[in-house]
């Protein structure tokens, strides 16, 4: 493995008290805007940063870092079953990214040996494209990001399908776990939770495709990301799918889609999505 960055000797983690939250919020919010520092997930506004901040702080998993008058924030999400960490808004640093982020993962190594840690970043990051290659890191996913408003889709209006149930989960489940065989939301897990998501399935006697995505609330604006989509009839598998989220009264729909499917890239901008930045994907086996 490649050696750390020589890291900047007085970095330490600090005690953090509720607060000092909006100084910390106020702080990544200026570093989220700059092209050269931004994390992802994509926030529209300061208080995105603040939902997450707060959840990974009540959680006790919001890491603080510093070095002179310099901070680094890393609010995760720990699965302790899975032995899986996400960092839930990146690294977030003015400068010192190499030497924060190489403190960090010291410490994610001494804390969760063998879990394995996840995090993503946008192009425009150039520290961030060299440092987890240069670490140990392996790229998992190279994704153009695109966004549309529901109502602005251009979809087939009666596409057959079935929503994910009782009846059809055990066919669900073999064909998710062909195609999805090392994803984190498992059809088991999707399953268990169906509140939570728009799951359709195309085919009557033999499944012929999948989609489905996570739907939330955001600044009182219905969300939904799609995190699968197999199937050749991508027409009707998007048609269903989209029939499904109308039905959650979803308004924005995100959909994150691998640079090699260029077919695919061309399907969803012909239908109306736009594309709004790239995202790139690392991991590692702390």
């Amino acid at each position: 493995m490649v050696a750390l960055a020589k890291v900047v000797e007085d970095i330490q983690l600090i005690s953090v008290q509720f607060k000092d939250l909006d100084f910390l919020i106020d702080y990544s919010w200026q570093i989220y805007q700059n092209p050269l520092t931004k994390f992802y997930p994509i926030v529209d506004q300061k208080s995105d940063i603040e939902s997450m901040y707060k959840h990974a702080f009540m959680n006790g998993n919001l890491w603080v870092a510093k070095s002179g008058q310099e901070y680094a924030i890393l609010p995760l999400i720990i699965d302790e079953d899975k032995k899986f960490i996400q960092a839930n808004g990146g690294i977030a640093a003015k400068t010192h990214f190499v030497e924060f982020s190489s403190f960090f993962l010291g410490n994610l190594r001494k804390s969760f040996p063998g879990y394995t840690f996840y995090c993503g970043y946008p192009g425009s990051h150039l520290e961030a494209m060299s440092f987890f290659p240069a670490h140990g890191f392996q790229m998992d996913d190279v994704l153009w990001r695109y966004e549309s408003k529901l109502t602005d889709l251009v979809v087939q209006r009666d596409p057959v399908f079935e929503p994910l149930n009782e009846q059809n989960y055990k066919a669900f489940n073999s064909y998710h776990q062909t195609y999805f065989p090392d994803v984190y939301w498992t059809a088991p897990l999707i399953y268990e939770h169906q509140d939570r998501w728009s799951v359709v399935v195309v085919g009557e006697q033999t499944i012929k495709g999948i989609a489905g995505a996570i739907h939330y609330v955001k600044n009182d604006v219905r969300y939904a990301e799609i995190y699968f989509f197999h199937g050749s009839d991508v027409e009707t598998i998007m048609s269903a799918l989209i029939v499904e989220l109308k039905k959650q009264e979803v308004q924005e729909l995100l959909y994150l889609v691998d640079k090699s499917q260029i077919q695919h890239l061309a399907f969803v901008e012909r239908i109306g999505f736009k594309q709004m930045d790239d995202y790139y994907g690392f991991i590692i086996e702390l």
